[in-house]
């Protein structure tokens, strides 16, 4: 995406939802209503990948179902206590010639919760 983006054009904007909005929930009650086997929506269920931007590079990460499986895995209004703002929601980008894109991939299931306590904890301290 990134190298034919720069391929057309001289210069442009991009913006994805961040990692953050990615594994969201925005209902309210979501855990009470897992238990009564409603599995909640998070983020937005046709994006295939998580993006991060460092600098002038994104990073996308597979977003696969095991989120949706662990609610360890993904962020609630709850346990946030409010909504997420527009900044946090989203990460754009001004490009002029070139920006950077790479495919991560990590094995360790364990990394999903950790990245989900790291960005937690980022939002909390807002």
């Amino acid at each position: 995406m990134a190298s034919e983006l720069a391929r057309v054009s001289k210069a442009g904007y991009v913006e994805v939802p961040s990692r953050a909005r990615e594994i969201f929930v925005k209902e309210r009650f979501a855990r009470l209503k897992l238990m009564f086997g409603k599995i909640p929506e998070i983020g937005f269920q046709h994006h295939r990948w998580y993006c991060e931007l460092h600098g002038d590079e994104f990073e996308f990460y597979y977003k696969g179902l095991e989120v949706s499986l662990d609610p360890a895995r993904y962020i609630t209004r709850e346990k946030l206590v409010r909504k997420m703002t527009e900044a946090e929601s989203g990460l754009g980008l001004f490009w002029t010639d070139s920006f950077g894109a790479k495919e991560v991939i990590f094995f360790s299931d364990g990394s999903l919760a950790e990245k989900k306590i790291e960005l937690l904890s980022a939002l909390e301290n807002r």
